[in-house]
């Protein structure tokens, strides 16, 4: 037992001073294995996005790719990429948030540009200037194209003049390798594929191979072919059985309609430019570091690939590497990279507020020269002015009418109206003919004092009456296709599934035209598909046929954030004036009505900024608020609770009242006109709970306006975040 101990003793004394010696020099092999570039400047890496102030104090604490950027000595932060496409920065300023960093990372946006209109072109240039010229003075680039999401957007227009100086264009395409798919785990059961067609480059060094996805975030290509110019160098494509094939106009890759790429397509590029470097790597983000270190994520392009083959995927490592290449020249050049990450500071909240120092239709102080912090103006519309009549309901002669949009158009200018929304009979119509009625209103707006806007009306598979409007309107297609089945879509009367077909018009301005109608048929407005405005009285020929307002209201209530507009239908010019002394939509500019009438999603927030109400004869001038939105500073400040609103409306008759409604819940102000041509009111309310706060306006002559709703948001911790976030709004009339 003695010698049992001593030899005991022996041996852990030996142990101890083994790991004295080897652990030491264990952990200076582990952080020189871990570490290549620890004793190299950091490269300062920009992810775009937008409101990159307000989420990059979160991604810097808690990103799970921050161990791997840590890894290759990268310091990543947001970067805000709010002026690559939403809003008007000059090339200097967009240069300068560039040079912050040694390399940064923009893809195209999946949605955003619905039309590609005079804005969006001139933007598109100075963007791909300031690109441009970042890269040539010796910047790194890494271009993440994704595809378009929804049915006529203009995204990929956009984006492939953005990028039109460096030599890129994305196709409506996607790479494919049938020959080489798997089964894997994405956001589902998904499609991948691989590939071991890689050139060596420092990009790709390390990287054997990659596993690449079928679909993105939908049925739309998880990765983009691209067309190069002859500067690039393509470092992995698909090997030879490789193809890309065509997405179709909803956007959904068909695999069995071959692209521009009938053998080893490309997947990543890179060139040089000027004194920087620019690299192309077209897969969808969700694959790309925004899921990387989730456990429930299965990282098969990432990292993992297929295991069950034994193939991994070295796209994280090849992405990793792509970045320190791409820097390489900035981390040489004074100047670039000086971004530093300010340490967080808790926010500090006032210890009251004072709003009665704000002006009603004076947005913040009545400062005119004011910009929040991150470079945007604040929303404030358009003076009374500009305001501009419009009429939604014509019929020509192309279908059941017997005017011509130029006859419409002189008529609607002889009777005070600027905009004309058509609203043909879709089973009247034909493919040509309605490509007919579009050209038509193009050349009747081109002078741009007026506005003609095209539009159908169409039969659901219910039964039910809609109306669509906006340039992105197509005709449907006969039948379409879902997994193994084919489903009739148009059969010459009806649209069998509404939702497919707002869809593949992009979702345009839409609206049900009798909601009795759609009670009768058996259905309820809870389950309506998507649709962006209420008709809150719908004439035919001067009568009513329809009162939709109060299923407006109970929209409203029911979070349906849709806008409002007049319907009135005619088939012939000379009822013009009679339409729009009726019921007519009032705009605060044209260019403004355009906008409300052609962007996705008008109801939300294009409508408010257009000014956008509904009347019979009495005038909205203005309907404002002051603190719309409350958050949690209510805990802290006093008065943040306070909500002031005003309305000004006016009618040549007299104002009898105006109700204020809170959706469908009922009035909950009421104020007499006595007869007063013109009434303004301001009242007070308090932030206890969301509210949706609409005006009905009566004159003494019975008729009726109608206003968009003021979204009251309050939010106490846990409520969903889904409002406006509009301070003032401003004159409407």
């Amino acid at each position: 037992m003695r010698y049992g101990l001593r030899q005991y003793r022996k041996y852990t004394k030996r142990v101890s001073a083994w790991i004295r010696f080897v652990l030491p020099f264990a952990a200076f092999l582990l952080a020189l294995g871990t570490s290549t570039w620890a004793a190299e400047p950091k490269v300062v890496l920009g992810l775009g996005s937008g409101d990159a102030a307000k989420y990059n104090v979160e991604f810097m604490q808690f990103g799970r790719m921050l161990p791997l950027y840590k890894e290759y000595n990268i310091q990543a932060s947001l970067m805000e990429g709010a002026g690559l496409y939403s809003r008007d920065e000059t090339e200097e300023q967009l240069y300068q948030t560039f040079k912050q960093y040694h390399v940064i990372v923009t893809g195209s946006t999946p949605e955003g540009v619905y039309k590609f209109d005079d804005t969006f072109r001139k933007r598109a240039a100075v963007v791909g200037k300031a690109l441009a010229r970042y890269v040539q003075e010796g910047g790194g680039l890494l271009v993440q194209p994704v595809p378009v999401r929804y049915p006529g957007s203009d995204d990929e227009k956009y984006w492939n003049l953005v990028y039109a100086p460096l030599g890129l264009e994305i196709l409506h395409e996607g790479v494919f390798d049938k020959t080489r798919a798997f089964e894997g785990m994405s956001l589902g059961t998904a499609t991948f594929w691989f590939t071991r067609n890689i050139q060596a480059h420092p990009v790709t060094e390390g990287v054997s191979g990659l596993c690449l996805p079928l679909l993105g975030t939908g049925p739309y290509p998880g990765t983009v072919a691209m067309k190069y110019s002859p500067e690039w160098e393509v470092l992995v494509r698909g090997e030879k059985e490789a193809r890309s094939y065509r997405s179709g106009t909803d956007n959904k890759i068909n695999i069995e309609v071959e692209g521009a790429y009938t053998s080893t397509p490309p997947v990543l590029a890179v060139r040089a430019f000027g004194k920087g470097r620019v690299a192309c790597y077209p897969i969808s983000y969700i694959f790309t570091g925004c899921n990387y270190g989730n456990p429930l994520w299965a990282h098969v392009v990432e990292t993992k690939g297929d295991p069950d083959s034994g193939r991994p995927s070295d796209s994280m490592k090849m992405q990793m590497n792509a970045y320190r290449w791409l820097a390489a020249p900035a981390m040489k050049i004074a100047g670039f990279g000086t971004y530093k990450p300010e340490p967080y500071k808790s926010v500090q909240f006032p210890k009251s507020v004072n709003w009665d120092a704000l002006q009603f239709g004076k947005p913040f102080g009545g400062d005119p020269n004011f910009t929040y912090p991150d470079g945007q103006k604040p929303l404030t519309l358009a003076p009374p002015s500009a305001s501009v009549r419009g009429i939604f309901g014509a019929h020509t002669a192309y279908t059941d009418g017997k005017g011509t949009v130029a006859q419409y158009v002189q008529a609607a200018k002889r009777a005070g109206v600027a905009c004309l929304v058509f609203t043909d009979p879709l089973e009247k119509l034909t493919p040509e003919k309605l490509a007919k009625l579009k050209a038509d209103c193009a050349e009747a707006s081109k002078a741009g004092d007026f506005y003609a806007c095209p539009g159908i009306e169409f039969t659901d598979g219910m039964g039910n009456r809609w109306a669509f409007w906006g340039e992105k309107i197509v005709f449907p297609d006969a039948s379409f296709q879902k997994g193994k089945h084919t489903y009739v879509q148009w059969d010459g009367q009806k649209v069998n599934l509404y939702g497919q077909y707002i869809a593949a018009c992009g979702y345009v301005g839409s609206a049900l035209l009798d909601y009795q109608q759609l009670r009768k048929n058996g259905a309820h407005p809870e389950n309506l598909w998507w649709f962006f405005h209420y008709l809150p009285l719908v004439y035919d020929h001067g009568k009513l046929i329809a009162d939709n307002y109060n299923d407006y209201l109970f929209g409203l209530r029911d979070m349906r954030r849709a806008a409002i507009a007049s319907f009135t239908r005619i088939t012939d010019p000379a009822e013009v004036a009679e339409a729009a002394g009726l019921c007519f939509t009032r705009f605060n500019s044209l260019p403004n009505a355009k906008a409300a009438l052609n962007t996705r999603c008008g109801a939300y927030g294009e409508a408010n900024a257009s000014g956008q109400f509904v009347s019979q004869g009495p005038v909205i001038v203005s309907w404002e608020a002051i603190n719309q939105q409350m958050e949690d500073n209510w805990k802290q400040t006093r008065g943040a609770q306070r909500v002031r609103l005003k309305f000004t409306v006016k009618s040549d008759v007299g104002i009898a009242d105006v109700k204020v409604h809170d959706a469908d819940r009922g009035p909950i102000r009421r104020f007499l006109g006595h007869g007063e041509k013109t009434l303004a009111r301001e009242f007070e309310l308090v932030h206890d709970q969301q509210r949706y706060l609409t005006l009905e306006v009566s004159d003494t002559a019975g008729k009726r306006a109608f206003s968009n709703y003021i979204l009251l948001f309050c939010y106490k911790g846990g409520l969903f975040r889904c409002g406006d976030n509009l301070n003032i709004l401003g004159p409407t009339a």
